[in-house]
């Protein structure tokens, strides 16, 4: 069901159908909203003009009723009776007023009235209202009443003795002399006639759900054309057009939605109207809304019909092309003839043939590149292995050569790295030798500076011993000088042999120090000629350290340049072997590139026996 709603044939119907159904709704829509609007304003422009042909024929009625009282007000007999007062013109009066009523068809009685407003009389000659009160039989119509105006019909309608609907009128009569006002004339008129004339008229052109109302300002309807509805009042929505002149007011009523169309009357305070639900006068517009309904549906159903047969022609040939595909999905590309219209899918079918023969050409020419790839392929891969069989042995080679050189090198290396510690020592040697010399050479020049300072010191010293014996001799005599003296010399000779003692103890200490100071140079005179004799072996030393230490540094530097040139020789041999060894990696990725490119020329070679071709 899925592929079957998939298919264009399906799919473009229903697309075009979904535009026409849009196109049709839109156009019908408008259309029937357009003669909708025009036929509900006929309706209401057609129940307009009833309306005001009823508003006429009221407007005639009143008007002419009212002339008729003016004119019955006007007459002298009426004007002089007024005026005078003379009973015997009562009787001519009372029937002059029967006879004018029985012209009128809707006079009911005619009858005079006081200024007051009290009856007179009664054209009728029933004297039942005579002595009443105008105010009290019809307090609207007193209400209204003007004596200085013209004639006024009463707003509301009354019942008589005998049920039936009535109104009056009150024409003023006035004096011809001073135009005086002297009473009135009251016309009952007989409302029930007009009732029934418009219920049989009414009857003839309404039908059950259109009414016609006339209401007062009260919304009493004064007139109906279904009689038993007069007296009432109209709905309540109806008072809140009361003050307007004409229009059309919607309302619930009866649980329906009603429309009432209305107009005022000229002389009179009325409302002529007529209520109808309102889908009476949308009946017909909903009656082509539903026939222009059918009729676009109808139009879609025979559209889509029409447009999936003609669809279904047009995209056969689609089915061919579907086959021809699902045949070279499987392989066959065994070309069939065919013909098609001259459209656009004749052009989609033409040119999925040329691209099919040209799928045909390319997957021959296809097979015989996969054919040579394959010849390629197999001799690139018995290359690659041989290539790489001797890459390999090259390789073995090689790194037993990098081994060599490496302990050559290895060996030269601790070589030069032991001539330049024994260089290093040498020279540290020559150094030591050199501080030694040095110091020995210090050493005996302190030596002889201390053997000259002790000579000094020997001839301090004697010179101290001198001194220490004159001061002995000086200490004696000056004793025997104390001797000599007595008494006054003791404290002299006392102090003559503490110098004495004095002198004494230096020239032995004087003594003991020349010894010491000649021990001492003898030492020091062994010792110079001791390091005169070191000075000179280490002199002889020095010498021969230099030249050891020259052909050492000989030695070191040969050891080094012998070093660096196996270095360079072992880098430019792991170069090599680095070189040899990515060749040989390459030549392995070759071999197995080949390999896979044999696999693939193969594969690619079994693929295309997928195609049958003829």
């Amino acid at each position: 069901m899925k592929k079957r709603f998939n298919s264009l044939s399906v799919q473009i119907p229903i697309v075009v159908n979904i535009f026409i159904a849009v196109l049709l709704f839109v156009s019908i829509f408008t259309l029937l909203k357009m003669s909708s609007k025009a036929i509900d304003d006929a309706s209401y422009n057609g129940f307009g003009t009833t309306i005001k042909g009823y508003s006429t024929f009221f407007d005639s009625l009143i008007e002419n009723q009212l002339i008729l009282s003016d004119t019955y007000a006007s007459f002298s007999s009426v004007v002089n009776y007024m005026e005078y007062r003379n009973p015997a013109d009562e009787i001519e009066l009372i029937n002059s007023m029967k006879l004018v009523g029985g012209k009128n068809p809707y006079a009911k009685s005619l009858s005079l009235i006081e200024v007051n407003g009290t009856i007179m009389n009664n054209s009728e000659g029933k004297n039942t209202d005579v002595g009443k009160k105008v105010a009290d039989l019809y307090p609207d119509l007193w209400r209204r009443y003007d004596p200085v105006k013209k004639p006024t019909l009463a707003d509301a309608i009354y019942k008589d003795k005998d049920g039936k609907w009535i109104t009056a009128i009150i024409a003023p009569v006035h004096s011809k002399i001073d135009n005086r006002y002297l009473g009135g004339l009251l016309i009952v008129v007989d409302w029930q006639k007009v009732i029934d004339e418009i219920s049989i008229t009414a009857g003839e052109v309404l039908t059950h759900w259109i009414r016609l109302w006339v209401f007062n300002k009260d919304t009493l309807l004064v007139m109906h054309n279904v009689p038993s509805e007069v007296g009432k009042l109209a709905p309540v929505e109806i008072k809140t057009i009361v003050n307007n002149t004409e229009g059309k007011l919607e309302f619930q009523n009866d649980g329906m939605t009603k429309v009432c169309l209305y107009n005022s009357l000229r002389d009179q305070p009325w409302k002529v109207g007529f209520s109808m639900p309102l889908s009476f006068i949308e009946q017909e517009s909903s009656r082509i809304l539903k026939v222009g309904i059918v009729i676009g549906v109808v139009g879609i159903i025979l559209s889509f019909v029409v447009g999936l047969l003609y669809i279904r022609n047009l995209m056969s040939p689609l089915k061919i092309l579907v086959e021809e595909a699902e045949e070279m999905s499987e392989g066959k590309f065994i070309l069939r003839q065919f013909r098609f219209k001259k459209n656009e899918i004749g052009d989609i079918a033409y040119s999925f043939k040329h691209m099919r023969d040209a799928l045909s050409k390319i997957i021959n020419e296809v097979n015989d590149t996969s054919e040579k790839i394959n010849n390629a392929a197999l001799t690139l891969t018995n290359g690659s292995d041989d290539l790489s069989a001797r890459t390999e042995a090259q390789a073995a080679s090689l790194e037993e050569t990098s081994s060599a050189i490496e302990e050559m090198a290895s060996t030269i290396k601790s070589s030069a790295s032991h001539s330049v510690e024994g260089n290093d020592m040498m020279i540290a040697s020559r150094d030591a030798v050199e501080n030694g010399a040095n110091v020995i050479a210090e050493t005996t020049k302190n030596i002889e500076e201390v053997y000259e300072a002790s000579e000094k010191i020997k001839n301090i010293t004697k010179t101290i011993e001198d001194i220490a014996f004159q001061t002995n001799i000086l200490a004696l005599n000056a004793s025997v000088e104390a001797a000599r003296a007595g008494d006054q010399g003791r404290g002299f000779a006392v102090v003559a042999s503490e110098v004495r003692n004095l002198a004494q103890n230096s020239q032995a200490s004087a003594k003991d120090i020349t010894l010491l100071i000649e021990n001492i140079y003898d030492k020091i005179n062994k010792s110079a000629e001791t390091a005169r004799e070191s000075q000179k072996i280490f002199d002889d030393i020095q010498s021969k350290i230099e030249s050891t230490a020259k052909i050492m540094q000989e030695i070191s530097t040969t050891a080094v340049e012998q070093q660096t040139g196996v270095d360079q020789v072992n880098i430019a041999v792991s170069k090599i072997d680095s070189i040899t060894q990515q060749n040989a990696s390459l030549v392995d990725e070759t071999s197995t590139s080949a390999k896979e490119l044999l696999e693939q020329a193969q594969n690619l070679k079994h693929i295309m026996t997928f195609f049958r071709m003829e």
